[in-house]
């Protein structure tokens, strides 16, 4: 959905039952325009963590489709790979786990692994 940044700034205003509203219908396009099982980038963070909750709360049918996915860099805060861990025993889930492709950093110039370029391509 696309939205100005004045439009944006009146929906901030707005009472948080409207902002739940609004979350459930983009939840529900969402859903409907899938053609595949869906999936969650589910980073542990707050956006993804409030989505995930949303879906569980309001459409426990469609929460049993959904597939969560915790992408992990190697990198990402200590915090966040806790919590995602207490996510999967709290809410029961079998949640796939990525883990980043290690010929692809031995095969970098820096031999890091980004979340961001770092100026050097491959």
């Amino acid at each position: 959905m696309y939205m100005r940044w004045a439009d944006l700034t009146l929906e901030q205003q707005k009472p948080l039952d409207h902002k739940i509203e609004s979350a459930k219908a983009a939840i529900l396009a969402g859903f409907r325009a899938s053609k595949n099982r869906p999936a969650l980038a589910f980073s542990a963070g707050k956006d993804s963590t409030v989505l995930a909750d949303l879906i569980r709360r309001f459409f426990p049918d469609l929460w049993t489709q959904l597939h969560l996915i915790y992408g992990d860099t190697g990198v990402e805060y200590p915090e966040c790979v806790k919590f995602w861990r207490f996510i999967i025993k709290e809410w029961n889930l079998g949640a796939g786990h990525t883990l980043p492709d290690r010929s692809a950093q031995a095969s970098h110039p820096c031999g890091m692994i980004h979340r961001r370029k770092c100026g050097i391509g491959l």
